[in-house]
């Protein structure tokens, strides 16, 4: 039996509400609405699911073009350029390096330059190739140490010498030339030498350097009258000076004995000097009063005179030698020679028993007589007679080496053919010169 219900409703397929006639109709505004909200959802909730995940940052990425700006801003220059897919948490911030600024000759600053870590060798200062090189691939500068003079001694001979000029020397005795050598001469290396020393109170050491100098065969006559002046201030601050220098060769120390008597010192203590030179460096007034066990420099001797003619100068050197060998020069003295060239040249010695104080003399041309206190007496107050010691001067007699009461002859061709020289200088040569031990050259 049906039911009513049933009854009601037809039971063939097309009568459902599947059926196919009755899906191909037009949905209903509502129904339409429905359909699209469900599609929305649905998709969506599948994403949630899929892509969500606690503790993730999910907030949607703004556009490429925003986030390729904000990567340019954010990153430094050199790091790799950041994918826009991924997210910028923070960029590390841009180190600036510190400018070091050096001072220039002048004092005003230079540009600034990159302070650079170098590792250069012991004994070498500012090689490049050891530097750390700078960021950019810029040329390492690298600040060069200064090194003091004092911190390189000269080392090298003096057949290399150094082109380096050497300080005015200060006015010596002789010559007066208060010049110096030229950087370019040979000879500069041995007198900057000289003048680093004398800077280290090192002043025998220097007397040798220059003294070298001196007689190095490439020297000018300029640079050997500049030395001249250099050795003749050595001496008298060395030598001739009260005080005994260490190391200084031609000197020695004394004390003063009971039953001494200065004017035999030079005989009982072997010195080839006489001794007013002892009482003149030892600034001894009166030689009759010396106090027992005082103390005093001996200056041993012998000295040696070359007298130049074409120069009219006389150069004494000790018989002390240099480093090289050479006699070391102790002093210049200005000449008067005989007229018409009548000087010999040659070699001689000082004739003993020769050597005179306030001595007569007898005009050889014309047998005019002066007596020793005689203000006329043309050869003044010292005669230092010589003996030839070659096959030439052997042959020569009455010549000898004096003072002169004309001092405006010096420097010219006025005597009978002696050596003259003004009344300190005589005296001085007279107390350096020593009878039968000190020679005299006389070139030309």
């Amino acid at each position: 039996m049906a039911l009513p219900s049933q009854a009601a409703r037809p039971m063939n397929i097309s009568a459902t509400k599947f059926s196919a006639s009755r899906s191909s109709r037009p949905l209903s505004p509502r129904k339409a609405a429905g359909w699209g909200l469900l599609l929305v959802v649905i998709p969506g909730f599948t994403w949630w699911a899929l892509s969500g995940k606690p503790g993730v940052n999910t907030q949607t990425q703004p556009p490429a073009d925003q986030m390729a700006a904000v990567n340019a801003i954010t990153q430094p220059e050199t790091a790799e350029p950041v994918p826009t897919g991924m997210p910028v948490l923070s960029a590390p911030p841009r180190q600036e390096q510190t400018p070091v600024l050096t001072m220039g000759a002048s004092g005003a600053p230079n540009q600034p330059v990159q302070q650079v870590a170098a590792t250069n060798s012991p004994g070498t200062t500012g090689n490049p190739g050891n530097a750390t090189p700078t960021p950019g691939g810029a040329e390492p500068q690298v600040q060069q140490p200064t090194q003091s003079p004092a911190q390189t001694p000269a080392q090298t001979p003096a057949q290399t010498p150094a082109q380096t000029p050497a300080q005015p020397a200060s006015p010596g005795a002789s010559s007066g030339n208060s010049g110096s050598v030229s950087a370019s001469s040979p000879v500069a290396f041995l007198v900057s030498q000289g003048d680093a020393l004398i800077a280290q109170g090192k002043r025998d050491e220097a007397r040798d350097a220059y003294n070298r100098a001196l007689f190095d065969a490439r020297a000018t006559e300029s640079d050997r009258s500049v030395l001249r002046d250099k050795l003749a201030s050595l001496a008298d601050a060395v030598t001739f000076s009260p005080r005994a220098e260490p190391g200084d060769a031609m000197c020695e120390t004394y004390s003063f004995q009971s039953g001494d008597r200065l004017v035999r010192l030079p005989y009982t203590k072997n010195l080839s000097v006489d001794w007013r030179l002892i009482a003149r460096v030892n600034r001894i007034a009166d030689p009759g009063r010396i106090g027992l066990n005082q103390r005093m420099k001996l200056i041993k001797g012998p000295f040696h005179a070359v007298v130049h003619k074409n120069a009219f100068r006389m150069d004494v050197f000790s018989n002390v030698t240099d480093s090289a060998g050479n006699r070391i020069f102790v002093r210049s003295f200005a000449v008067g020679l005989g007229e018409h060239g009548s000087t010999p040249t040659g070699a001689f010695v000082v004739k003993p028993k020769s050597k005179l104080v306030n001595p007569k003399w007898v005009n050889p041309r014309t047998g005019e007589k002066f007596g020793a206190d005689d203000p006329k007496n043309p050869i003044g107050e010292r005669w230092i007679g010589l003996d030839g010691t070659d096959p030439t001067t052997k042959l020569l007699s009455g010549y000898g080496i004096h003072g002169t009461i004309e001092p405006e002859s010096i420097g010219h061709e006025k005597s009978m053919g002696c050596v003259r020289l003004v009344d300190r200088d005589v005296e001085f040569i007279y107390e350096l010169l020593f009878e039968g031990a000190s020679t005299v050259e006389i070139r030309p």
